[in-house]
């Protein structure tokens, strides 16, 4: 994740350049802050960071008086010895008058690695930021092509042969060179062995194996794991066998229970994130018809959530995290940041309440503690009557 405060009151200005910003096609691998003042400058400049762009004319406060020697005291503050400042690694002055800066400014030329004309009405200012922007990604993405030391793993649900996984590993080369890939792809496997249990967990176990064979031979890499619906069976055995550590697990359309102890499985990743699509239609019927599955994929584990575990809510269905009428908007804005430049999850919950709820969930529940012993007595019925 690339890092860029954007300091400047002219809040015309500062929208000009966010909208030019989300045009960007690198723009999800941006985290931008927008400060209107030096005192917020200081505080988002604690911390390290890529970027400064810096108005010439700075206000102590919000809504104050633009004055060139608060923004060169900030200046020099960042960039003196033995502060609690962060000095950003590119540093991009921006002023409407370049000619004065000789005569008020003098400093920005020693500490400022450009100094831009950002008069409102002209847009070369615009293009020439964005060209330093578009340098700075493309030198990050260069040090990360060195080595590949990172293994991305993908598994597919039933009743499919995975094509989400081809998307996904052509979006993650977009961004960064140092990822191989393996694609289980275990074939088409059909609705009816999913549903009889032992059946689904000796396909289950047989993949696993597969899977944990691999990881064992990768040596010295870094492992990411996404796995979807009954993928993410597959994934939790693995996951169970392996006594190693993974970088990043993501779950999305999990048929696991979710009451499933996951506190041995989230310890084996860095970062475990369960994606849930609050209106998954087919977990439902998982949940009510098919003994030992449930709907973590749309509830949610339980479990503690902190900087290791989350659970993510969208709205959506069983296949929302694939969707590409937007270019796979899912993937480019909340998976390649998290896997390309390890920035933290993005936390999304856009669970809604409706009309009877305590009394569906409670339905559902009775169904899916119930359901084991119907499906044994509707067994016997048909076999014996």
């Amino acid at each position: 994740m690339i890092r860029i405060i954007f300091t400047d009151d002219d809040i015309p200005r500062t929208e000009r350049f966010m909208k030019e910003a989300k045009s960007k096609s690198y723009f999800d691998l941006l985290q931008i802050d927008i400060c209107y003042s030096a005192d917020e400058a200081r505080l988002k400049l604690i911390n390290e960071s890529d970027i400064l762009v810096l108005d010439v004319l700075l206000p102590k406060k919000r809504k104050g008086i633009p004055d060139s020697g608060i923004s060169r005291q900030l200046l020099e503050d960042i960039c003196a010895k033995n502060t609690k400042y962060m000095r950003p690694k590119t540093i991009i002055g921006l002023t409407s008058d370049v000619d004065s800066i000789d005569t008020h400014q003098s400093v920005f030329y020693s500490f400022a690695t450009i100094i831009l004309k950002g008069k409102r009405g002209d847009v070369e200012w615009l293009n020439n930021l964005f060209f330093q922007i578009e340098s700075f990604v493309e030198g990050e993405r260069k040090l990360l092509a060195i080595n590949k030391n990172k293994l991305l793993i993908t598994i597919h649900g039933i009743r499919t042969y995975g094509s989400w996984q081809r998307v996904i590993t052509n979006k993650v080369d977009e961004y960064s060179n140092e990822f191989n890939h393996e694609q289980f792809n275990y074939g088409y496997f059909d609705l009816l062995s999913f549903c009889i249990p032992f059946l689904r967990t000796r396909k289950q176990n047989e993949i696993a194996s597969k899977v944990i064979n691999l990881i064992e031979n990768s040596k010295d890499v870094e492992i990411d794991l996404i796995a979807h619906s009954f993928g993410t069976l597959i994934a939790k055995s693995a996951m169970e066998k392996y006594n190693g550590q993974f970088r990043t697990v993501i779950f999305c359309g999990s048929p696991l229970r979710s009451k499933t102890e996951m506190g041995h499985i989230v310890a084996k990743s860095k970062l475990f994130i369960n994606e849930c699509g609050v209106n998954d239609a087919v977990l439902l019927m998982a949940k009510v018809f098919i003994p030992g599955l449930g709907d973590a994929g749309r509830k949610g584990f339980i479990h503690k959530v902190n900087n290791q575990f989350i659970n993510r809510f969208h709205a959506g269905g069983h296949s929302l995290y694939f969707d590409d009428k937007n270019d796979f908007h899912f993937v480019r804005s909340l998976w390649l940041p998290v896997l390309t430049v390890s920035m933290r999850p993005v936390i999304k919950d856009e669970r809604r309440n409706y009309f009877l709820e305590d009394f569906w969930e409670f339905i559902l529940s009775f169904f899916e503690n119930t359901k084991t012993l119907l499906f044994l007595l509707a067994l016997v019925y048909i076999l014996f009557l």
